[in-house]
């Protein structure tokens, strides 16, 4: 297909270029795209270039690599993998000082989709509290 040919060029434009930081980046979004569309075993491939060159990577990108890895694995019915990736990922972010949490929400539909459609939200407890600032419903 046409996806299938792009992304070969991509692989072949990328191999034997030296890591960066954008190039680790990018190849995370990719790799995570690629889990969410259900490519994971294509996914775990990208994520794994990035994880492998991690000495250039910031922990906030290791983090999202993990996560993505983590998914992958269960998506893939690799729970004990998964299981061991995923809290790696929890402590990375915990030794900066971030508490993170994901929510992975699994939509299983057999007369619309073809496989579970998978989503993985990541979200950053904020320390001070900013940016939450609830108010009471009221009825009018």
């Amino acid at each position: 297909t046409a996806e299938e040919t792009g992304r070969d060029a991509v692989v072949e434009g990328v191999r034997g270029v030296p890591p960066t930081k954008a190039l680790l980046s990018a190849e995370r979004e990719l790799a995570r795209a690629l889990m969410l569309q259900g490519s994971n075993e294509e996914s775990i491939r990208w994520i794994d270039r990035v994880l492998a060159a991690s000495a250039l990577a910031d922990d906030r990108l290791i983090v999202d690599a993990l996560i993505t890895k983590g998914t992958a694995l269960f998506n893939l019915g690799q729970a004990v993998e998964g299981e061991i990736v995923l809290p790696g990922a929890m402590q990375v972010a915990e030794r900066n000082g971030d508490t993170w949490f994901v929510v992975t929400t699994i939509v299983e539909d057999p007369q619309y989709l073809t496989e579970p459609f998978v989503t993985s939200t990541n979200f950053k407890k904020q320390a001070d509290g900013s940016g939450w600032s609830p108010t009471p419903c009221s009825a009018r």
